[in-house]
């Protein structure tokens, strides 16, 4: 059978671990094959394999349908929140033309509400996507809950007391800590509002292949259907209509962005009502020895249209000892790379202004200085690199927002 599969067009795409028990394999035309191996005891296999071409594109098509329909009720979602905050800050302006002094500091006050009510959705949708500016750092989890205790308490209802499982030994991860701390604030205040009236809450931390940070509530837990749906963006299942429906998805693009996993475990009937939400992060590796880096700085040109962007890279780049020369536009960076008699860095956005594209830039630095080092820097977290520019110079890839441990390891990768 692995002769006749090896001779024929198709392909393992996916293992058995990763697709449930069954290979699945692909021709170059888009047919589908599940294959299964069941071993006999005499040594010999059963072979079952299914042609699955239009289930699989069954599958594809209501994935897609699922994807325009979460971005339409995220779309209608944030237009209607940020209508109500514009008509806000409309309506403020226009009384503020007519107001006497006192009357003026009020809707100023009122504005200054509205502007913050916007800057934390923006914020919360961010975290959903994944593009928050996180800054991590080597955290130990259990110091962090610790200090956060009181302030845990004092947020949840009197009538729902609080236990916390730390263990003596340091559980140490790479996370964003003033992040991590709003994440389990927002778990341990919806815990406290899903228990209702008396209850516990319950933190663990464990050292368990990485670190754990469990968030266990005896409220009245999700049922199969919500526990779907906890971790999109503006469900809520409050019967109040409180609450925004950021709070999970923004946890959960949290954890994710920082390289982790969150799971959530719930049920709805005694003796173990309750839910259980769990973050993991992956443990801490030895990293490459930065300190004995020979980073040799030199000059740098950075290229954005984006004026904050452009600032911080530079910026980022000085710290690491760099002469930097700043360029706003397209046109300016190209003008520098004719100017400059050296460079050893260039770094470009990708879309740059009036539909310029960085890729353009990098092939022009490469043509006037060869060795030069090309880096490219985009919000997109995926694009393809031009395969004639790849084979040449290997240009790396920079992820905004970064921080400044990111530019240093862009700096510190070989060409």
């Amino acid at each position: 059978m692995p002769d006749l599969i090896a001779a024929s067009g198709f392909a393992r795409r996916t293992s058995a671990s990763e697709h449930g028990g069954f290979e699945e394999y692909a021709d170059p035309s888009g047919n589908v094959l599940e294959l299964r191996r069941s071993p006999l005891p005499n040594g010999e296999e059963v072979w079952l394999l299914s042609e699955t071409t239009e289930r699989k594109r069954v599958e594809q098509r209501l994935e897609e349908i699922r994807r325009v329909e979460a971005l339409g009720k995220v779309s209608g979602e944030v237009a209607h929140d940020f209508g109500n905050i514009l008509s806000s800050i409309s309506g403020n302006l226009h009384l503020l033309e007519t107001a006497d002094a006192e009357e003026a500091q009020h809707l100023h006050t009122r504005l200054r509400s509205a502007l913050d009510l916007g800057i934390s959705l923006t914020e919360r949708l961010l975290a959903f996507a994944r593009k928050q500016h996180l800054e991590p750092q080597v955290t130990d989890i259990g110091v962090l809950i610790e200090g956060m205790a009181d302030l845990l308490e004092i947020a949840v209802p009197s009538s729902v007391s609080m236990e916390f499982e730390i263990p003596p030994d340091p559980v140490l991860a790479r996370v964003d800590p003033g992040q991590l701390e709003s994440a389990v604030l927002n778990l341990c205040v919806n815990a406290g509002q899903a228990i209702g009236e008396a209850g516990h809450i319950r933190v663990c931390v464990t050292d368990d292949n990485g670190a754990q940070l469990s968030i266990h509530d005896d409220g009245c837990g999700m049922s199969p259907e919500v526990l779907r749906h906890a971790t999109e963006p503006f469900y809520s299942n409050r019967n109040d209509g409180s609450g925004t429906g950021l709070g999970l998805s923004m946890v959960d693009g949290f954890v994710h962005q920082s390289g982790g996993q969150l799971s959530l475990s719930s049920r709805t009937e005694p003796p173990q009502q309750g839910t259980i939400v769990t973050l993991k992060f992956p443990a801490l590796t030895e990293e490459n020895n930065q300190s004995n880096e020979m980073l040799t700085p030199g000059t740098a040109l950075v290229i954005d249209d984006d004026p904050t962007y452009l600032a911080s890279a530079s910026e980022a780049l000085e710290r690491l000892g760099y002469i930097v020369v700043r360029a706003g536009r397209f046109s300016d960076g190209t003008a520098q790379l004719h100017r400059l008699p050296r460079l050893d860095l260039v770094l470009s956005d990708l879309n740059l202004d009036n539909g310029a594209s960085g890729w353009d830039i990098l092939h022009l630095a490469h043509r006037l200085f060869p060795k030069c080092r090309l880096a490219l820097m985009s919000t997109r977290e995926t694009y393809r690199v031009p395969q004639e520019l790849e084979a040449v110079a290997r240009p790396a890839k920079l992820q905004k927002p970064f921080t400044d441990a990111m530019m240093r390891k862009l700096v510190a990768s070989k060409g």
